[in-house]
Parts: C-alpha cells; structure tokens; sequence
C-alpha cells in the first residue's frame, strides 16, 4: 500500500519530469517523405535560387549518412528550401533495363536554398552555379522542404 507522503513524492517526480521534457528551444523544419525523380531520362529544370553540393572528395568525409546530414541541415536554421540526393553505386541501371552496366556513379547531395550563406560552406558544402545530379541520376531522391 502506497502512503501519502510517498504518492506526493512520485507525483512531484512525475510532474517534475514532464515540465522537464518541455522543448525550450525553436522546433526544426520538417520535410515532406521525398519524391523519387528521375534526372537522366529526360531535362530537369531546377527552380532560381542559390545551390551548394556537399562535398565527397573531402578527405575528412567517412561514412556520409543522408538522414543525418538532412536532420543536421535541418536544426541549423538555415532557410533551406529543397535537397536532393542521389546515391553512389559501382553500376548503372536505366530504368526498364535489366542490365546494368558497370559504372562508378558519384553520389550527390545537392541543397537549394533563395539566397547565399556562408554558414554551409562551414559545414562541408561547395557552392555550385550550375546544379546537376551528374551521371546515372535515374533515382534522385526530392526532399521539399517545409517552412
């Protein structure tokens, strides 16, 4: 059997903790599931706007994860409006194909964004002026961002 001092204690650890749970800080964008687009078989247009890819050939890159570098960009508070991103492979399958030819497929990760800052070039990003998806970018994953 439970007391009442010892009731009044477990309520007061309880309340305590859900106050405690309480977000104090800005809550991060969201994003739409992404849009699987196909960039090769026929022209993409891109919306206007300030593009910057990430980086791959930096040495200091190790074990690129696509979910944590969108939820990185994501809790930056950067004004980020579309992210693309294609995976890298060893092999290129057109879709419809049955034969892949063998092929060594950069990956890309690819942000847009309506006006320049700095702060990306800080976390690994190159700014591009001509974006693109390069070759075999058949399955483009499209993030769109909410804001």
């Amino acid at each position: 059997m439970i007391t009442r001092s010892r009731f009044t204690l477990i309520l007061l650890v309880m309340t305590s903790l859900l106050v405690g749970c309480k977000s104090t800080g800005p809550v991060a964008k969201s994003h739409n599931e992404p849009v699987v687009e196909d960039h090769a078989s026929r022209p993409y247009a891109f919306s206007t706007g300030v593009f910057y890819a990430f980086d791959f050939n930096n040495p200091a890159v190790a074990g690129f994860n696509e979910a944590a570098s969108l939820k990185s960009l994501l809790e930056s508070g950067l004004a980020v409006t579309d992210v693309w991103y294609k995976q890298g492979s060893r092999s290129c399958r057109p879709p419809g194909s049955d034969m892949a030819m063998d092929a060594i497929v950069e990956p890309v990760f690819l942000v847009r964004m309506d006006s320049a800052n700095d702060k990306l070039l800080k976390m690994g990003y190159l700014m591009t002026k001509e974006p693109g998806l390069g070759d075999c970018a058949y399955v483009v994953r499209h993030y769109k961002i909410k804001k």
